[in-house]
Order: structure tokens, then sequence, then C-alpha cells
């Protein structure tokens, strides 16, 4: 999704649809769901800058984490602070920041839309109308964007979505966070918009966050997209720093890269990678497999999500087998 900051809409969390009776079971329920007409609202075009248009690079300077709720900002965050030097980088969650990008109604400014000060896409931020990229407003600037695959996110945002009332959302069945409206706390601009919106589902929020990011690139000179899923080993954030070190020139704090174990600051909380990715249906297909609610959950994430910018992303739908319609036995 963009940057935003999403809240849902309280008068409709409880409330269900009237076509579904007290006597339907769950299940039924949802495959109601799951298998009733999905209208996807037109969303603007994914059209990154090619990342190779870039030849030249000024000595970055600034460093900001940015992504959507629980897609690793804080681990990144901490991954990158625990290794490069801080004597020559300044770090933060406000890419924007100096150029205008603010929070609203008291939002991380690392979960709200990208932008630059006077508009989207202006002559004064494309990064195409540089003749000297040396000259752009953040050409000493790296954004490095955190995005995670739509199963895996779309269930920990259930468990904590970082929104008003967490602890009730948290309560409330998976079916009823992924199709109530949510509401934007951040304006649109490049739609026209100069009030907060709403989007039909999360994963309509999601869609248009993920968008704003990949769009960051046609005027923002360095911005680095990073899936969770390739930094979620050592050995993978170990190689990513790597590269990225390289291509951007970083000074190190040490001679070697350090991992990095808790995933926030607090001491108790540590990153479980091996029972993430045994638990995780992005990671084991046994998951679907094996438990018929999630395989239910799994087909409502592939009805609500955007799939063109899924895949932009790099994350395929999920195929699940064997799941019929309410109406119909399953086998």
């Amino acid at each position: 999704m963009q940057v935003v900051n999403v809240h849902i809409v309280l008068l409709l969390f409880f409330q269900l649809p009237s076509s579904f009776g007290l006597s339907r079971t769950r299940s039924e329920r949802l495959r109601a769901l799951i298998f009733g007409e999905h209208v996807l609202a037109p969303l603007p075009p994914v059209d990154p800058l090619p990342s190779q248009a870039i030849t030249t690079r000024t000595p970055i300077r600034r460093i900001a984490v940015i992504g959507e709720r629980n897609s690793g900002t804080n681990f990144m965050f901490r991954f990158l602070t625990t290794n490069l030097d801080h004597t020559s980088y300044s770090f933060g969650d406000h890419f924007c920041q100096h150029k205008g990008c603010k929070p609203f109604n008291n939002s991380n400014p690392k979960h709200c839309y990208m932008r630059p000060q006077d508009g989207f896409e202006t002559s004064e931020y494309l990064v195409s109308s540089f003749r000297n990229i040396a000259e752009h407003p953040y050409a000493d600037a790296l954004a490095v964007v955190m995005i995670r695959n739509p199963y895996d996110w779309a269930f920990s945002m259930h468990r904590n979505c970082w929104c008003y009332r967490r602890d009730i959302r948290a309560l409330a069945p998976f079916e009823d966070i992924m199709t109530i409206e949510w509401r934007d706390n951040c304006p649109k601009p490049w739609l026209g918009e100069e009030v907060m919106g709403k989007c039909s589902s999360m994963m309509e929020c999601r869609a248009l966050k993920m968008i704003n990011f990949f769009n960051m690139t046609k005027w923002a000179p360095n911005v680095e997209i990073v899936r969770h899923e390739d930094v979620i080993s050592q050995e993978d954030s170990l190689a990513w720093l790597s590269r990225v070190a390289d291509k951007y020139n970083l000074r190190m704090s040490t001679s070697y890269i350090q991992p990095v174990e808790k995933y926030k600051n607090w001491k108790r909380k540590r990153f479980d990678r091996d029972n993430t990715m045994a638990t995780s249906p992005w990671f084991n297909s046994s998951v679907i497999e094996n438990n018929a609610t999630i395989k239910e959950y799994v087909m409502l994430i592939n009805a609500k999500m955007n799939q063109a910018v899924e895949s932009f992303a790099g994350y395929p739908q999920l195929l699940v087998k064997n799941i019929a319609p309410a109406s119909s036995t399953v086998t």
C-alpha cells in the first residue's frame, strides 16, 4: 500500500452485510465473501522510473526507512543504524519532512503517502527532468521502502493493526477486518484529494500505498524497495546490505556487517525466523493444505487484493485447491 495511516471506520466495524443470516456457519459466510462479486476500485498506474536511468549519484547524507505497518520497518531501521556510520548519515522515518511531507492526525510519517512538497510529479522534482542529478533536491537522500507479502501482512494487521482500538480489532473475525471500509488519514493529492478519503477494504489501501512507494522513483533519485522476505534471514540481510552499501558507497561503522536479532527496540522483542516461516502460508504451503480456515482466509485475501500491483511487487497469488462456493459440497 502506499504510505497512509489507516483507521477502520468504527461504525462499520461490527456491521455485517445484510445478506448474511445468523443460521449460516462461519465457513459458509466466508465462502460467500470469497465467491461473491468483487469490484476493485480503479487505481493510479504503477509507473516507476527504471533503476538504470540513474548512472551517477551524489554521496548519501540522509537515510529514511519507510513502509506500511507490519512490514519490517523497525527491523530495517535498527539494522541500518547498527551498521552504518552515524557521523556520515542522519537516520529517520521522515523522508519528505524537509520538503513538506508532514503527518496528518498525528500519524507516523513513515506510514504516510510520500510526495514532494508542492505536488506529485512536478517539474521541480521529476528525476527525468534533471540533466545533473546532483542538483535534485533529494540527491543526497536514500529512501529504504519495506514491503511484505499480502498474506502474512494481512494476518499481522489482524493481530495488531496499529490503529484506533487495535485490541478490539484483533478480537473480531479475520473476515471482518478484511471486508469493512477503512479510512485514510492522509489525502491523496495526486488524485485531487485535499481531505481524507476512504478505502473499500484494507487491501485497497495497501495497493494505493504500494503504488505510491513504487512511483517515488520518478521524483526521488535514490529509492530501494525491499521485500521483507528477501531480508528475513541473517544471511539474506547481510548480503542485501553489502550490495546496497556498494551501490551507494555507504560507509560502515565497523569492518564487518552485524546481524540484528531484535525487530523492535525492546529487549523482549526478538524475531523468530523459523517460527515465522513455519507458520506462514507464503513460505510453507502445508499451512494452507492442512488448515481449512487458513485456506479460506487465503482465498479471501486473493479476492480482495489487487493482483496487478501485488504481481509487480513480486507477490504472485497463492493457489488454493479443493474449495467450493458455500452452496456446493467441499471436496
